[in-house]
């Protein structure tokens, strides 16, 4: 089985589009664990700027992933019931306040 099956990642045009593995990844470590495990994987990220890879970064592309998966969250059709979406949005909270810590 190819690496792009078992990581969910799908490309449009050669690039990155998604990656569904990275999503665990970005639910539970806080933004340093971000950048370490991009920092200490250097030849699995060719096109990562290690020079300038730095925990700010990181930060900004935890909440930015975050954000964005709030948004597909809420566009999801699931979402088209309002108790469901009020139990979902409690579910996002809970896993971003636990990842912070």
């Amino acid at each position: 089985m190819s690496k792009e099956k078992v990581c969910g990642i799908h490309r449009d045009h050669g690039k990155l589009s998604s990656a569904e593995a990275l999503q665990s990844v970005f639910l539970v470590a806080s933004p340093f664990d971000v950048f370490i495990r991009f920092k200490e994987k250097k030849d699995t990220h060719p096109n990562l700027d290690l020079s300038t890879w730095n925990p700010g970064w990181a930060e900004n592309v935890v909440f930015t992933w975050q954000r964005n998966f709030t948004k597909r969250l809420y566009k999801h059709e699931a979402n088209n019931n309002v108790s469901f979406t009020l139990f979902l949005v409690s579910c996002l909270m809970y896993f971003i306040l636990i990842s912070s810590t």
